[in-house]
């Protein structure tokens, strides 16, 4: 019998053939770079739904140019060269089978490389009625293929991402000067309400509690008008452990820093992983390293980040002050420069429980 084999053309698994916009990862990315000008993400920020296909169908396609389940796909293939055949009363022995998928491309993010195309053979049995017996048994495969495309949240990423070539990587990317990190307070910078004049933010600061002594604790909260605007670019996954907070929409309080990674190794030796740090007043501080370098690189000279056996320790050198976080990227001791530490506890998950001062 006739063996039906066809190779669906997914036209736009990878940008319909148009020109992607370029920029190096270690120049334009803030960061890797102060003088970036991207805020860059080595993976997707999102991919549309699963599409399936064979190239064959009666209904129409319910996911763009494919059906939206392979069970349709499957179904819709079936009615296209059985159900619909108009010799089908004399069909017979009718089956079918679907083979393993096999993986045919994947994504060029290089903390992602995951799927984005795949195969399974369909496999239809059936023979033909003659005298009353069914004969001329065979089985014809045909490939039902699927897909899905990574997107990103920010139309300047174009239709996939900017090309990162010095680190052969596609990239989701926003402008720094669109959704600017936020950026240490001072008097100097806090106008009028006050507003934060260099990335025109509403900022508003509260201390609930506060106790006497030598080495007081407090508990501040702080309110960044772009951490409420910006937060589906920020905390939307990409960092592991990121969290929005407890105190409410665009705040934060002075003892929630933490330490989250965004990390993919290909191989021992080729590897780029992104540190982020959150400081109680909402400020970033970024940190990347290639292989396995115990030491990170900074945007600023004066901070410096160390892998240890478990966990980190981030020096600041302006403040004189050094963190140290635990294999989670939880802050457990702040020690200042005078020797005096604050020690953070949490509960089995991860939430602040108490922090103490050098006095107890």
């Amino acid at each position: 019998m006739k063996i039906f084999r066809i190779f669906f053309v997914l036209i736009s698994i990878f940008f319909c053939g148009q020109l992607q916009a370029q920029a190096y990862y270690f120049d334009a990315c803030i960061d890797v770079n102060p003088n970036g000008y991207l805020i860059c993400r080595l993976k997707p920020d999102w991919y549309t739904k699963w599409g399936y296909d064979s190239g064959y169908g009666i209904a129409p396609r319910d996911e763009g140019s494919a059906y939206s389940t392979e069970a349709k796909a499957v179904q819709e293939t079936l009615n296209y060269f059985i159900y619909s055949n108009p010799n089908f009363s004399q069909m017979c022995a009718i089956s079918h089978s679907l083979g393993d998928s096999v993986v045919r491309g994947s994504d060029e993010f290089i903390m992602s490389r995951e799927p984005v195309w795949k195969s399974k053979v369909l496999h239809i049995t059936y023979g033909w009625i003659n005298g009353g017996r069914c004969e001329r048994i065979g089985t014809s495969p045909i490939e039902i293929w699927a897909q899905r495309i990574p997107q990103c949240n920010h139309s300047r990423s174009g239709s996939q991402g900017f090309w990162a070539g010095d680190i052969k990587s596609y990239m989701c990317v926003n402008p720094a000067d669109e959704t600017p990190p936020p950026c240490n307070m001072c008097s100097t910078s806090l106008r009028g309400n006050p507003l934060l004049v260099p990335t025109r933010e509403k900022v508003e600061s509260i201390v609930d509690l506060r106790d006497e002594g030598p080495m007081f604790l407090e508990f501040r909260r702080t309110y960044r008008s772009h951490r409420a605007r910006d937060k589906a670019l920020w905390f939307m996954g990409y960092y592991s452990g990121e969290s929005i907070g407890v105190v409410g929409d665009g705040w934060i309080h002075n003892y929630d820093v933490r330490l989250t990674i965004a990390q993919r190794i290909l191989t021992e030796d080729a590897a780029i992983e992104q540190i982020r740090i959150q400081m109680g007043d909402g400020t970033f501080h970024h940190f990347y390293r290639n292989g396995a370098a115990l030491r990170y690189e900074s945007r600023s000279r004066l901070h410096a980040l160390t892998k240890q056996t478990v966990g980190w320790i981030f020096e600041d050198a302006e403040l004189g002050i050094k963190y140290v976080f635990n294999g989670k990227g939880l802050l457990e001791r702040q020690v200042l420069r005078n020797g005096w530490s604050l020690n953070y506890n949490y509960d089995s998950e991860g939430r602040l429980e108490m922090v103490t001062n050098h006095f107890g």
